[in-house]
């Protein structure tokens, strides 16, 4: 199954910083709200106000959803974890 993912998004994620974003294509799977990044409502000025009320009301909550949203990013996005799976595939035609 071919995941669809907002390419920047996973740029943003590796700040550290916590990030809000739409919940659009496969993001809500992938992201969980509240713990790896602020899930919003498509084109929902409510939600939007809500998650950055949430995160300047929370620092210390906010500081985690950036770094737990960091670790997601390099979960997903680094090519050295990402290529340990087929190394370790190509080893065995060594």
């Amino acid at each position: 199954m071919q995941m669809r993912f907002p390419f920047k998004l996973g740029e943003f994620l590796a700040t550290g910083k916590p990030v809000i974003a739409s919940g659009i294509s496969d993001v809500k799977i992938l992201l969980k709200h509240r713990t790896e990044a602020m899930i919003v409502k498509p084109d929902d000025i409510d939600t939007i106000v809500e998650a950055i009320s949430y995160l300047i009301e929370h620092p210390d909550k906010a500081a985690e959803i950036g770094n737990q949203g960091r670790q997601k990013a390099i979960e997903l996005f680094d090519f050295k974890e990402q290529g340990k799976p087929l190394f370790t595939f190509l080893q065995q035609f060594s």
